[in-house]
């Protein structure tokens, strides 16, 4: 604060807002050279507004990858969990036939009534 009471940036931290002629987006003169397109198009990376330089996406081969993984994985859980499902349900209906198989060996329905 100086004598009067007010606090005024110190002069490290200038602001020159102005209008970038070519693609008309706003950058502060005082620190950087043009806007975040004409530092782009001449091979300077463009900084975040807290500093964070932007990245390039991920390339093409390691995303086919990792989507090539992960159907794989995926449906090799779903392939097992069906076999489980089919192997439980075979044994539950061998199990509930073991009677009437018993009942077909002793000839229990030899004789049935006639139909209509």
């Amino acid at each position: 604060m100086d004598s009067k009471g007010t606090s005024e940036p110190p002069p490290e931290a200038s602001v020159r807002i102005e209008v970038c002629e070519k693609h008309g987006l706003r950058f502060n003169a005082a620190t950087e050279d043009g806007c975040a397109r004409c530092r782009t198009e001449t091979g300077e990376r463009a900084m975040g507004p807290r500093g964070f330089v932007a990245q390039r996406p991920p390339d093409l081969g390691r995303s086919v990858l990792v989507a090539m993984l992960m159907i794989v994985g995926i449906g090799g859980s779903l392939f097992a969990a069906h076999r489980v499902a089919y192997n439980f349900g075979r044994a539950m209906i061998e199990e509930a036939m073991a009677p009437l198989e018993e009942d077909l060996e002793e000839g229990a329905f030899d004789e049935l009534p006639p139909s209509d």
